[in-house]
């Protein structure tokens, strides 16, 4: 028979212990980003994301931008390679939708400071204004 290792186990016993303070301060501080990104990025794409209901990922629907040109001539054809595009011309990562089984969107993660993710817009922002 197995079990958790005693360190899971005693970390598993001070989360229970240490109450819900901590947590509500991040529920808090995530749901500020998510609320953020979802503004943002309704002001950039033609079809607004929907809120996530439970992780720090925002799938972001990018569709209408294929079949676009990129400033050097190629053709944009799907979640990839607008990702591989965004990263070579901004040097922004972000995740192809076509990863998790949604070609039409692309996959950003706010979870990172408040500075970071405005940055991030930006240069998004930039990367699909470029697209002919």
């Amino acid at each position: 028979m197995h079990h958790p290792c005693n360190v899971a186990q005693y970390a598993a016993l001070a989360a229970l212990k240490m109450g819900r303070e901590s947590t509500g301060f991040m529920k808090e501080a995530f749901q500020k980003r998510r609320d953020y990104m979802l503004k943002r990025t309704s002001a950039i794409l033609p079809t607004p994301a929907k809120a996530p209901e439970g992780a720090f990922y925002l799938f972001a629907p990018v569709s209408e931008f294929y079949g676009k040109k990129t400033p050097d001539g190629k053709t944009v054809k799907d979640s990839v390679e607008l990702c591989q595009y965004i990263l070579e011309s901004e040097g922004l990562a972000i995740v192809p939708g076509a990863a998790f089984g949604d070609d039409s969107c692309v996959r950003f993660s706010y979870a990172a400071d408040n500075e970071t993710l405005a940055k991030a817009c930006d240069r998004f922002e930039a990367a699909l204004k470029k697209l002919k």
